[in-house]
């Protein structure tokens, strides 16, 4: 089984967006961490033989995910996926998706990790561009410690 990553973004991907550039950046340092790729979602976004699906977003302050998330969440099963892992730019750190996740997963029996890596919009000082390096290695490392947990198998 592998790992993967899928992230969410606002309008098109051609479309420079301050929070584009951060989501797509957190989600290369996690896929990094986790030794695999990264993918936008896109309208037919199929996950199967997965075992850690590391998903992002942006999110309101009200911690929504995005209807594209909501969408490939709704879709999984624990025979494609063992565990499933988020990670968000929000502008609070104390906001979080992890109720929405685990509302939509818990009755497909599909597993949430009990953590979500936050990358607020102001990282770094800005709300435009890449957050700072350390972000990025902070989130790297979050899914470096996770696959490792889980023990995953490279493919």
């Amino acid at each position: 089984m592998k790992n993967a990553v899928y992230y969410s973004i606002k309008g098109s991907e051609e479309k420079p967006s301050g929070v584009n550039d951060k989501i797509k950046a957190i989600a290369r340092s996690i896929a990094a961490g986790a030794n695999t790729s990264s993918y936008p979602i896109g309208k037919h976004t199929l996950v199967s033989d997965v075992n850690i699906l590391f998903v992002g977003c942006d999110v309101g302050i009200n911690g929504k995910l995005s209807r594209s998330v909501r969408g490939v969440l709704k879709e999984l099963s624990p025979n494609e996926v063992k565990l499933v892992v988020l990670f968000t730019v929000s502008k609070s750190d104390e906001t979080s998706s992890l109720p929405e996740a685990k509302s939509i997963l818990a009755p497909l029996n599909v597993p949430v990790y009990n953590e979500e890596y936050i990358c607020l919009k102001s990282s770094g000082g800005k709300r435009k561009g890449a957050p700072p390096e350390d972000e990025l290695q902070k989130a790297k490392q979050f899914a470096a410690d996770i696959a490792k947990k889980h023990k995953t198998v490279i493919c």
